[in-house]
C-alpha cells in the first residue's frame, strides 16, 4: 500500500508539473500577440498575421465593394459575398488550426467554408436583402464549422475548429448580424 501511495504522489506531482508548464506556454503565446487589430495564425508555435481580405456583395445586376464606412444602396432581393480568386494565400496542412483574434470590440466571428464561384472567385455566404425600410436588412447564410472560442483578455480571442476541416477555401469572418460590414481573412487546408 506505501508503494502504491508513493507513486501515486510521485504521479500527481508530475500531471502537475506538467499542467504548470502548459498554462506558463499558454501564457507566454497569448504575450506574443501582436498589439496591432487583426487575426493571427498558430504555425509550429509561431504566430504569423493574416492579411485581411476585401469582399464584394454580387447581385445580378452590379458589383459592389463591402464597406463599414459608406452605405451600400441596396435593393430587396439575393446576393452573394463573394472573395476575388480562386484560393487563398495563406495554406496550411494542419485540419485543425488555431487562430487568435484581436478586436476592438466584440462582434460575431466564425469560420466558414468558401464554395467556388464562375469567376475566378470564392463565395462567402449568401445573402437576402430583406425590407431596408423596416431596418430588416439582411438575412445571411453562411456555411459555418463548429468551433471553440476563447477570450485570453480583453479584446483577444482563440479560436480554433472542433472538428477536423477537410482540405479547401475557408475563412475567418468578423462580422454584426444583420449588417453588410464583414472582416475577412482566408486560408486554405491542403
Amino acid at each position: 500500500e506505501v508503494a502504491d501511495l508513493k507513486g501515486q504522489v510521485e504521479a500527481d506531482a508530475k500531471a502537475d508539473a506538467e499542467e504548470r508548464a502548459a498554462e506558463k506556454a499558454a501564457k507566454k503565446q497569448v504575450a506574443s500577440v501582436p498589439k496591432e487589430l487583426g487575426a493571427y495564425y498558430l504555425r509550429g508555435g509561431k504566430l504569423e498575421a493574416i492579411k485581411q481580405i476585401d469582399s464584394k456583395l454580387v447581385t445580378d445586376k452590379k458589383r459592389s465593394i463591402l464597406k463599414a464606412i459608406s452605405p451600400i444602396p441596396l435593393v430587396p432581393g439575393k446576393a452573394t459575398v463573394e472573395i476575388d480568386g480562386e484560393h487563398a494565400a495563406l495554406i496550411t496542412a494542419e485540419n485543425r488550426p488555431e487562430f487568435y483574434f484581436r478586436i476592438e470590440a466584440y462582434e460575431h466571428f466564425e469560420i466558414i467554408r468558401l464554395k467556388p464561384s464562375k469567376k475566378m472567385a470564392r463565395i462567402a455566404w449568401n445573402v437576402s436583402i430583406l425590407d431596408i425600410k423596416q431596418d430588416r436588412l439582411v438575412d445571411e447564410v453562411m456555411d459555418k464549422m463548429e468551433s471553440f472560442k476563447k477570450q485570453e483578455e480583453d479584446g483577444l480571442y482563440k479560436m480554433w475548429p472542433q472538428k477536423p476541416l477537410e482540405p479547401g477555401e475557408y475563412a475567418i469572418v468578423q462580422y454584426t448580424e444583420g449588417k453588410l460590414d464583414p472582416q475577412l481573412w482566408d486560408f486554405r487546408i491542403q
